[in-house]
């Protein structure tokens, strides 16, 4: 599979959450950090370490209940 880069907005509709939920997550350091292309403002994200945050997710979750 190719890795693809994802924009913010990409993010966010994969995991259900607001722009906002997510930056403050980043500043918390509970979330992936974003890469900068070229030192662009706009943020994106690697599509696999979004999976690989989800599925951490799925994980803790799971663990607790």
């Amino acid at each position: 599979m190719t890795e693809r880069f994802l924009k913010l907005n990409e993010v966010c509709e994969r995991i259900g959450l607001r722009v906002t939920m997510v930056k403050e997550m980043e500043k918390a350091g509970k979330f992936i950090e974003p890469i900068r292309i070229n030192g662009s403002g706009h943020p994106r994200y690697l599509e696999s370490e979004l999976n690989a945050w989800m599925e951490m997710q799925v994980r803790m979750n799971r663990e607790v209940a």
